[in-house]
């Protein structure tokens, strides 16, 4: 049974229950009310009754039983009794209608006595039964009143109540079933809500405005689902950058592979002049030593994040001036020259990734520029640890490339990448250290002026 249904259910029968007893009541009360004035209209005619004998026998004098008879019937003859009895002694002296006896005697005083009977055909009355004392004679008056009309009256009103009883529980049925409809809207929308959510649509929100506990508990479900959605989103990321990864990685080792196992092929099956061989020769080497770059940058870009990591306090400024004397060789064979500008201070930090971090950021701008030109290093301390900038003269990166640039064996140019021995796994091995070091890393460049590095790692100052 659906929630909304229990809920219209609930308030019919409540609507049902007190309406039933305010009804039952108001009958009651108005029926009892009607018998109290009937009792009360019966004795007020039983005192006129004695007070019109009373009259008559002090203007008679005496009058005897046949002038009680008399004065009886007149008054029969005039009120709205419908049985009336008189009785001296045992012997009944005039009777009227039908009379029950009701059990009552003489005890010498006057008194009104009031009974209800059923008469013939279950017709109600009621009957009052008073004791008269005339010239030392008592006489036993038994007025009987018809109260018909009244129980017709509680019949008519419990017809009503039945029939207004009837339609106060349709109409209830209908208002609560639309206020059932109207409280339970938000609950079905938490739980199309919830549906959408299961099926994928990780989008979709419940946005439940109103102000009551349903619409914290939309709130906290809205926020769970964009949470949901977040680590979805995240996770489809990782697998298709995991997904990218490998088929890149595949085409790296495939592209060497089928070029040396051809050129060995060759070596082995036919007799090639010293020229050609030597040039088969080089081509097995070099791209022999493009693998064993790539299985070094695989190792460094896997073990980077699995490093225990040591941090310590270090001067980013003796890091650079070590990694640029050890550089200096082979940048000046490719026409290339470092300025470095460096400020001094200390901050915490892993000094080994540091320097693989500097290392491929100076050989990135070293293969940017073809046919030489000037690096500038830069190392400024900031207030949670330093800032490094390397800036090259080299061709530049389209925009379009710079979103891509920290991920695995993505290259701006792939065939000259290749040429010169690039696997693609520098940057993004750069971008994990930095990330390590709670830094960032940005870059901008400027086609045919030359690229900016800026790297900020925040491991904090000594």
């Amino acid at each position: 049974m659906s929630f909304r249904l229990r809920i219209a259910i609930a308030t019919i029968a409540l609507i049902a229950v007190l309406f039933s007893i305010g009804g039952a009541v108001l009958v009651h009360t108005t029926f009892q009310a009607s018998l109290k004035m009937e009792e009360q209209s019966a004795l007020d005619s039983n005192r006129m009754v004695l007070k019109l004998l009373q009259i008559i026998g002090e203007d008679e004098g005496w009058f005897g039983e046949e002038d009680v008879v008399s004065a009886i019937q007149n008054i029969g003859a005039q009120d709205t009794w419908e049985s009336i009895q008189l009785v001296h002694g045992d012997e009944v002296v005039f009777q009227k209608g039908e009379i029950h006896q009701d059990g009552t005697g003489a005890d010498g005083e006057t008194k009104v006595y009031i009974t209800y009977f059923d008469a013939a055909g279950n017709t109600p009355y009621l009957q009052t039964t008073t004791y008269i004392t005339l010239n030392s004679d008592t006489y036993t008056l038994r007025l009987g009143q018809d109260l018909t009309e009244i129980y017709e009256m509680r019949a008519q009103q419990i017809g009503v109540f039945r029939r207004t009883f009837w339609v106060l529980l349709l109409c209830g049925a209908v208002v609560s079933w639309l206020l059932a409809t109207l409280l339970t809207k938000p609950l079905r929308r938490l739980s199309r809500a919830s549906r959408e959510i299961a099926s994928g649509n990780l989008s979709y929100r419940s946005n439940i405005k109103t102000d009551d506990e349903i619409a914290s508990l939309s709130r906290d479900f809205d926020r769970m689902a964009e949470k949901l959605e977040e680590n979805i989103n995240l996770l489809k990321e990782t697998a298709d950058q995991k997904e990218r990864f490998m088929g890149a990685f595949t085409h790296e080792l495939k592209t060497p592979m089928t070029s040396i196992i051809g050129y060995a092929d060759l070596l082995r099956s036919q007799k090639l002049t010293k020229r050609d061989e030597t040039d088969a020769l080089d081509y097995i080497y070099s791209e022999a030593k493009r693998l064993e770059n790539l299985s070094l940058k695989m190792l460094d870009f896997f073990v980077a994040d699995k490093v225990d990591l040591r941090m310590k306090a270090a001067s980013p400024s003796d890091l650079v001036r070590y990694v640029t004397a050890h550089l200096q060789g082979t940048f000046e064979k490719s026409n290339v020259k470092m300025l470095v500008q460096l400020e001094k201070g200390t901050c915490i930090m892993e000094p080994d990734l540091v320097q693989t971090l500097l290392i491929n950021l100076l050989d990135n701008a070293r293969k940017a520029m073809e046919q030489g030109g000037t690096i500038y290093i830069t190392v400024e301390m900031i207030a949670d640890g330093c800032r490094i900038v390397v800036r090259d003269e080299g061709q530049g990166i389209p925009p379009e490339s710079l979103q891509h640039l920290t991920e695995a064996f993505y290259r701006v140019d792939k065939a000259r990448a290749r040429e010169k021995g690039s696997a693609g796994l520098g940057l993004a091995l750069c971008d994990k250290i930095v990330h390590m070091h709670n830094g960032t890393i940005e870059f901008e460049s400027v086609q045919s002026e030359g690229t900016t590095v800026t790297v900020e790692l925040k491991g904090g100052l000594l």
